[in-house]
């Protein structure tokens, strides 16, 4: 027996407590009692007292200065006897009656509740918190120390179990409806926000697949969602000042290294739990920071000026380069070391608009002219602007145009009633390309496909409410809609390297939604070709009229242009030696080793370089992926 059962045991002994009939009607239930009970099991023992009586009496003791009229005495054990007495149409019951203090009654309670049927979380945080001496409460214990030692606990099971009761209460119904586990509940009362609390419950009982979460999800949920590490803080977590309402980060409560009790499990102890204060530190540092560059005299770029200049969260600026970061088509070194510490170009700072990081900044025109006077700029060769360069990007560009269009038509035919073959597919779609894991243009082409304000693309505190209760909102036509957009984003994705691919995706789910794709291709290339043939002509106008025509070009590319040697465009490739691999574009003399083949007997055709079918390709990738390109395609 444990410690907590030895006590009212050993005063049982010392006080013998009469057996009394009383009135059902003159018992009253104390108020820190079990407040739910298993209703089989209820059901089962009100049958059993309407059939043999009640077989044990229960507890009860005097309620001191109760007024005439009202219950004389409180249950102390027993009060489902007593419910289940009244269910079965008993007047009366047997009680054994004995005088307790408060702290006798929750520590008898405590014993009986926990060791006949488990009692609920809530409760047992209720009972060992009134044990607790506090200002006007029972002279119970001095400490959470005292009281663990009393009951036979671990200090950190009392805290833990005191915590639930800053649960938020709908958090507090699903503990009592049996909806979430004690364990599930202890991971929740962690967060300090009760709309932290709430959203995380609607997370864990959605969980996934429509299973609610394991307390391991939900462990994983909360530390992925809501726990920061303070040691990747961009400002000084230690600072009283940076945000006086807060306080500093090192003597937060929300610290994970402030209550080990509560947070046992987390290793790292410089672990912040308030998202909210986080991000206000961080803007406060941020603007800090901002108005220090501008006292020192230095321009400060934020807003539609620093979208300009940085219009995607990932990618490069446009007219300026980052002082910090090595450049490597000017050298293999920052471009604060190639520029050296007195430099005389102006440092501006910009507030990245997607992550409103500050970053200190020149102009890339400023830059590479200074390089160049020094004899610096490496010698590197850009991206060719030739007329060959000019065709594959047109051609990828018409490859593109016809493939959105494509796209645009796929996602239409999604929305209305579909095969339950065509369903069942995209419900594993689901499971392999869910939003967090889409490339960051993918994304973007799919908001675009869908008509979509643009969502976050990264993973910070705070976004996964943002982008769930956007999906939460959709209807099953536009999330099917979604889906198929999220399969076909990837293909969107065309440059001059990929432009002769084939668009698996477009034809698998054209396939199925009976999109003619020719027919959509036939009909873009019809309109670009239409609109190249206008350009054309306005440019021949202008040719004849005595006008330059107008090429465009960053300071840099023009600058490594000059700086750069100049290369011709190099035929491809169409025979090759497979044991040697040399090769040969066929234009010229035949070299030696295809004359020696040749003079052996050897026919030119056994050189050729061919291209590769869909089913050769199949032989060279690995058999999981061949089984997923299969189910793609139908």
């Amino acid at each position: 027996m444990n410690a907590i059962a030895d006590l009212p045991a050993a005063a049982a002994a010392a006080t013998p407590a009469p057996t009394v009939v009383l009135q059902l009607t003159d018992l009253q239930p104390n108020p820190w009692n079990r407040k739910k009970y298993d209703g089989t099991q209820f059901a089962s023992l009100v049958r059993s007292i309407g059939q043999h009586g009640v077989m044990q009496p229960i507890m009860a003791r005097p309620r001191e200065g109760a007024p005439a009229g009202a219950p004389q005495f409180e249950i102390v054990a027993g009060e489902r006897r007593w419910r289940a007495s009244k269910e079965a149409g008993l007047a009366t019951i047997e009680a054994k009656v004995r005088p307790m203090s408060d702290l006798e009654l929750i520590e008898l309670l405590l014993t009986e509740n926990t060791e006949r049927e488990e009692m609920n979380a809530l409760d047992e945080a209720l009972c060992l918190a009134t044990m607790l001496r506090k200002p006007g409460g029972l002279q119970g214990y001095a400490s959470v120390d005292e009281l663990a030692a009393k009951i036979g606990r671990s200090r950190a099971y009392c805290y833990q179990r005191i915590k639930l009761l800053t649960l938020a209460d709908p958090v507090k119904a699903a503990l009592r409806e049996g909806q979430i586990s004690a364990n599930h509940a202890l991971r929740i009362c962690r967060l300090p926000t009760e709309a932290d609390q709430v959203d995380t419950l609607k997370a864990c009982l959605e969980g996934w697949g429509g299973n609610p979460m394991s307390v391991r999800d939900l462990d994983e949920h909360i530390h992925r969602t809501y726990m920061l590490d303070l040691a990747r803080a961009s400002f000084p977590i230690k600072s009283e000042t940076l945000l006086p309402a807060a306080g500093s980060c090192t003597a937060c409560p929300k610290r994970t290294g402030n209550a080990p009790d509560l947070f046992d499990d987390v290793k790292k102890g410089d672990t912040c739990t308030d998202g909210t204060c986080y991000a206000a530190k961080e803007a406060a540092h941020r603007e800090a920071l901002k108005a220090q560059a501008e006292a020192e005299g230095r321009k400060v770029i934020t807003g539609a000026e620093a979208k300009k200049i940085k219009p995607k969260d990932y990618g490069g600026l446009k007219g300026y380069l980052e002082l910090d970061k090595t450049h490597y088509e000017l050298g293999n070194k920052p471009l604060a070391k190639l520029l050296g510490a007195k430099h005389p170009l102006e440092v501006l700072v910009l507030e990245d608009p997607h992550t409103h990081a500050l970053v200190n900044v020149v102009r890339e025109d400023a830059a590479v002219a200074l390089l160049k006077e020094r004899g610096a700029l490496k010698q590197a060769r850009m991206p060719s602007s030739s007329a060959t360069q000019r065709q594959a990007d047109d051609k990828a560009k018409a490859e593109k145009a016809w493939r959105t269009a494509a796209a645009e038509a796929l996602v239409s035919a999604a929305g209305g009633e579909l095969p339950a073959n065509v369903r069942e597919r995209m419900v594993w779609h689901i499971a392999v390309l869910l939003w967090r894991e889409l490339p960051h243009e993918a994304k973007e082409r799919v908001t675009k496909l869908m008509g979509w304000p643009p969502l976050p693309a990264t993973w910070q505190t705070g976004v996964g409410k943002t982008v769930a209760d956007h999906f939460y909102a959709l209807s099953a036509g536009q999330l099917q809609q979604y889906f198929v957009a999220a399969m076909v984003a990837p293909d969107l994705v065309v440059g001059a390297g990929n432009a002769n691919d084939r668009p698996y995706r477009l034809h698998t789910w054209a396939k199925d939604l009976a999109v003619d794709l020719e027919a959509i291709k036939a009909q873009v290339r019809a309109q670009t070709a239409q609109r190249v043939k206008g350009k054309a002509t306005q440019a021949k106008e202008a040719k004849a009229k005595g006008q330059p025509e107008h090429t465009p070009e960053t300071a840099l590319a023009a600058a490594l242009k000059q700086a750069g040697t100049k290369r011709g465009t190099q035929p491809p490739v169409k025979y090759r030696d497979p044991a040697t691999l040399s090769t040969w574009s066929g234009r010229g003399l035949q070299p030696a080793w295809l004359k020696a083949a040749l003079a052996s007997g050897k026919k030119l055709a056994d050189f050729e370089v061919k291209l590769v079918s869909d089913t050769e390709a199949r032989s060279f990738i690995s058999p999981a992926a061949a089984d997923v390109m299969s189910r793609l395609e139908g």
